[in-house]
């Protein structure tokens, strides 16, 4: 069940998390903006790192003289490609740590620190252009919502939650480690 602000009363197992605190649900949105205005301008971004490549090469073959090799150029370009992989795959795990800190996943809260104080170096201390600056904060905006008071309180009962299931389910399975004959089987078993 939600409610307008988007706060849901999260179940984990049999057991029920209260309701999600606004502030969770606001982070969310805030990452979830964050990467969908970063993945808009990552054509231009890569366009633009090809851009600086090309003239890097260019410069350091007028200035030496002698032509920068294919292989060099090629090199060059293919750090650029990984690189803008590696942007692809941070852009997944922020999506998916954005979308488990809707269920109470701590890890989730700590990966998105991590990204967010990452993100917030580079702008401030790499690119310092106003867009990186705006989004850098926003990020920091979201990381400081994950961990206020009502946030930290539902993220310790997720956590409990989640144990408790977990030593339920250890016990049903009682001290043979194996299932107990009413559980359900996998396919072909």
């Amino acid at each position: 069940m939600t409610d307008m602000m988007g706060t849901t009363a999260v179940t984990e197992g049999s057991a029920t998390l209260g309701p999600r605190p606004m502030q969770v649900t606001v982070a969310f949105w805030v990452f979830l903006g964050l990467v969908a205005i970063r993945l808009v301008l990552l054509p231009a971004t890569a366009i633009q790192q090809w851009s600086v490549t090309d003239r890097v090469i260019a410069h350091t073959s007028a200035k030496d003289g002698a032509r920068v090799s294919d292989a060099a150029a090629g090199t060059l370009h293919a750090i650029t490609i990984f690189g803008d992989l590696i942007v692809v795959a941070l852009f997944g795990l922020c999506l998916l740590a954005a979308f488990r800190i809707r269920r109470g996943a701590g890890w989730a809260r700590v990966v998105l620190t991590v990204l967010g104080a990452v993100s917030f170096v580079i702008a401030a201390f790499g690119w310092r252009s106003p867009l990186a600056l705006a989004l850098a904060a926003a990020g920091a905006a979201g990381t400081v919502l994950l961990w206020s008071a009502p946030t930290n309180r539902w993220f310790r009962a997720a956590r409990a939650i989640r144990l408790a299931e977990a030593q339920r389910r250890a016990q049903s399975l009682g001290s043979t480690g194996t299932a107990p004959l009413d559980a359900p089987q996998p396919p072909g078993a």
